[in-house]
C-alpha cells in the first residue's frame, strides 16, 4: 500500500510514480483525472456538453475554475515543463491536501485512502495495458 505524509490522506499515484499527463493540445496537468474533468470542463465552457463518471460541478472544484484560467501558463507550448511544474497552480494543488476546506474533489474522490480499492484497481489497469501493449 503507497502510505501518505498529507494531512487529507491523498495518495497522488501519479506523483509516486513521477508522471504527469501532457495533453495533445499541449495542456499539462497532474493526472488523468485531472486531464479528463479539466477537458470536460473546457469544452462545456465552449458549448460542447460532455459527461465522466466521476464528473464533479466546475462550482463545487475551485482548482478546474483556476487551472482553466490559468490554461495558457500551464501550456507547453507557451511555457517550458520546469516552469509549468513549479507554477502555483500546482503548489496549491499540493498544499491542499493538507487542508480538509480546500482539498480538491477529484483527489478526494480518486486517491483517498479511504478508497482501498483505488491502488488494486490501477494496478490491474496497468497490468492489461502492458499485456494488450505486447500482444497487439
Amino acid at each position: 500500500m503507497l502510505e501518505t505524509t498529507n494531512k487529507c490522506g491523498v495518495r497522488c499515484y501519479w506523483m509516486l510514480e513521477g508522471r504527469i499527463v501532457i495533453s495533445p493540445d499541449g495542456q499539462v496537468m497532474p493526472c488523468c483525472f485531472f486531464e479528463n474533468q479539466i477537458y470536460k470542463d473546457m469544452k462545456s465552457v465552449e458549448g460542447h456538453p460532455t459527461y465522466l463518471h466521476y464528473d464533479i460541478p466546475m462550482a463545487e472544484n475551485k482548482m478546474i475554475v483556476d487551472y482553466i484560467e490559468h490554461k495558457d501558463e500551464l501550456n507547453i507550448h507557451n511555457r517550458p515543463l520546469k516552469e509549468i511544474l513549479e507554477h502555483s497552480w500546482f503548489q496549491r494543488l499540493y498544499e491542499s491536501w493538507d487542508d480538509f476546506d480546500t482539498i480538491d474533489p477529484l483527489c478526494i474522490r480518486m486517491c483517498s485512502r479511504d478508497n482501498d480499492n483505488l491502488e488494486e484497481e490501477i494496478n490491474d489497469t496497468i497490468s492489461k495495458k502492458r499485456f494488450f501493449k505486447f500482444r497487439s
